[in-house]
């Protein structure tokens, strides 16, 4: 039997960086050896001639840098975990860490038993069939966070399109085979089925042209496929029938809602972008209450709870639309939204988990 030692690959390029983890990790990692390469293009070399379990990459680096090495590797090792030291990881993003699938962040400078601890995580999840492949959703949540800008070429079968990002934000979409770009442009891209992407440093095209943020998109998106397969393991259902809503679908518009919420709080500086980040999650939880009101148990349990947020979103446009100039009131709205928000992602998450269990 093959008991062949598993291997940490470390990619950075500073050279402390590298040195102490090269010497640290062992200690938290049995059965582990670590190698290390100072960009992606001597790790992109070193996954081409020797098996690797697991990448831990930084993101900024000369020559090329995480993005591309994680365009490649998504391409070419799609089982491979990856955890990524980020500078710009927050607490919001790093609480939402299992929402980007293999791809794990850690904020950097960190401590090599942190590293080691998201290693055996990540290495952990891959073995037991959690996860497969990093997603493009959490590449471009990731974009979002290093304010990247560039664009991304996305190839499925004969279908070609691009993602422009300018600044983390994705401002325009072009879908080759359809002519179209903007918003539906980017649903269709984003729809795709195993995607091979690139990587662009250059940004083609950095007017604004899409005027829905990227959560929604990506909330859509996955909504699609969740009725998708509810109405394929359903028989299709009837000719003409909208699809089936299901209680996952209620708990990913509540989580979704929330995350987005998170984000836009971060960046928010207009009353303008007050305004929509709060529209957007009172659209999200009237969705969800679409979804919630097709069963009973659902009602019972997320109802309420939708009622009080929506009476949080009317009082937080009221507060954050008075002036921009006074901060506290908005930070106070965000806050009683936020709260609000995430005691229904945790009730409808409850509810996907055990759909027969009594309303709390």
């Amino acid at each position: 039997m093959n008991h062949r030692s598993k291997t940490v690959l470390v990619v950075d390029d500073d050279d402390a960086v590298r040195t102490v983890l090269e010497s640290s990790l062992p200690a938290h990692l049995e059965r582990f050896s670590v190698a290390t390469a100072r960009n992606g293009a001597e790790a992109i070399e070193h996954l081409r001639t020797r098996p690797v379990d697991v990448l831990v990459t930084d993101v900024n680096m000369p020559v090329m840098d995480g993005f591309d090495l994680l365009a490649y590797v998504r391409n070419h090792h799609p089982n491979l975990p990856v955890v990524v030291m980020s500078v710009m990881a927050t607490d919001d993003v790093l609480n939402g860490a299992p929402s980007l699938g293999i791809l794990r962040i850690v904020r950097k400078p960190t401590s090599p038993s942190e590293i080691a601890r998201n290693v055996l995580a990540a290495h952990a999840d891959v073995v037991k069939g959690h996860m497969s492949d990093v997603p493009l959703a959490a590449l471009l949540r990731l974009m979002r966070l290093e304010r990247k800008s560039c664009s991304l070429l996305v190839r499925s079968g004969t279908e070609k399109g691009r993602l422009h990002f300018l600044s983390g934000e994705l401002v325009n979409a072009y879908a080759f085979g359809l002519d179209i770009d903007g918003d539906a442009a980017a649903r269709h891209l984003l729809a795709l089925e195993t995607v091979t992407i690139d990587f662009e440093r250059s940004l083609h095209n950095h007017d604004r042209n899409i005027h829905t943020p990227l959560e929604t998109l990506l909330l859509e998106v996955a909504t699609q496929r969740d009725e998708a397969v509810r109405g394929t393991r359903d028989g299709g259902g009837a000719a003409g029938s909208p699809p089936a809503r299901t209680e996952h679908g209620a708990a990913s518009a509540a989580t979704a809602a929330t995350e987005g919420l998170m984000t836009a709080r971060g960046t928010t500086t207009s009353r303008g972008d007050v305004h929509g980040a709060l529209a957007q999650l009172q659209s999200s939880l009237s969705d969800l209450r679409e979804r919630t009101a097709t069963t009973t148990h659902s009602l019972g349990v997320a109802a309420p709870e939708i009622e009080r947020a929506r009476a949080q979103m009317r009082a937080g446009i009221e507060r954050g639309g008075v002036s921009i100039e006074e901060d506290r009131r908005v930070a106070e709205a965000w806050r009683e939204v936020a709260a609000v928000a995430e005691r229904l992602a945790r009730a409808a998450e409850a509810l996907a988990a055990d759909p027969d269990a009594s309303p709390a």
